[in-house]
């Protein structure tokens, strides 16, 4: 186990790259409570993705303490590659070996690129005359999205 004051990323019980759980073992609270305040963080401009991702980079992971920094920091760029490729694959295989189903994949194709497009315009500033729309197309989108998917889920697809 990881000394207290070295501040390291953990294997046991991570659900992405360890992060929370090291913060957590290294401040003495509970996981949880790292875990929401990088959630709740993410809704200020998504200022907690960004911190967590940093700090995915520069952390060692706890089996690699004794590591170079610039070896570790290189070990960690690799893990978040091959954790990115497993969410790429567990996405592709939700959908299908055959491809899944053409008419959602559009749907979810055009509904991510409209909410990019979205994501950029509230960035330029172009939404400030439909603050009030601007703001909920976002969520709105997200939740159509989120109800494609556990529709085509329920059907068995």
């Amino acid at each position: 186990m990881a000394q207290r004051d070295r501040l390291v990323r953990v294997r046991q019980g991570r659900l992405i790259g360890g992060v929370a759980t090291g913060l957590a073992r290294n401040l003495g609270v509970d996981v949880t409570l790292v875990r929401l305040g990088f959630v709740l963080l993410v809704f200020a401009k998504g200022l907690g993705a960004l911190i967590y991702l940093v700090l995915w980079i520069i952390m060692p992971d706890e089996e690699m303490i004794e590591s170079d920094p610039s070896e570790s920091m290189r070990a960690n760029v690799e893990d978040i590659a091959g954790q990115a490729q497993r969410v790429g694959e567990r996405v592709t295989s939700s959908l299908g070996s055959n491809g899944g189903n053409p008419r959602l994949q559009t749907f979810l194709g055009v509904g991510l690129m409209g909410l990019g497009a979205l994501f950029i315009a509230q960035q330029l500033g172009l939404l400030t005359m439909f603050s009030s729309m601007g703001s909920l197309l976002v969520p709105l989108a997200l939740i159509a999205i989120g109800v494609a998917l556990l529709a085509r889920r329920a059907r068995g697809e």
